[in-house]
């Protein structure tokens, strides 16, 4: 029996086995750094997300104190062009009393 033939197949055998071996140990490290980055990057995109929504919460709530103010200073704004119109129709309404006794004067005389 040939020695030769049966050490080169099993030195071909181990090698390829150690090559496949190796092989598997790189696949299972990258396999897992893939889990990891996907972890974190779940983990960034759950905080983007909470810091969205606490941004917009923020904003939500600015927005409502302002359009309340807003609303009261229009309220203050039409009350008080309310009081001028009301101080301008009694001007007015005065200064036709007080004039047209004159022109029925003007008109008898």
């Amino acid at each position: 029996m040939d020695y030769g033939f049966i050490t080169l197949f099993l030195t071909m055998l181990f090698g390829f086995g150690s090559l496949f071996g190796f092989l598997h140990l790189v696949w299972k490290q990258l396999f897992s750094q893939l889990e990891e980055s996907e972890k974190e990057r779940k983990a960034d995109l759950f905080t983007v997300r909470t810091e969205i929504r606490s941004d917009l919460m923020n904003v939500k709530s600015e927005l409502k104190t302002e359009s309340l103010r807003l609303e009261s200073r229009l309220d203050r704004s039409i009350s008080a062009l309310g009081e001028r119109i009301d101080i301008l129709v009694d001007h007015f309404s005065l200064r036709l009393m007080t004039e047209t006794p004159k022109r029925k004067k003007r008109l008898q005389g």
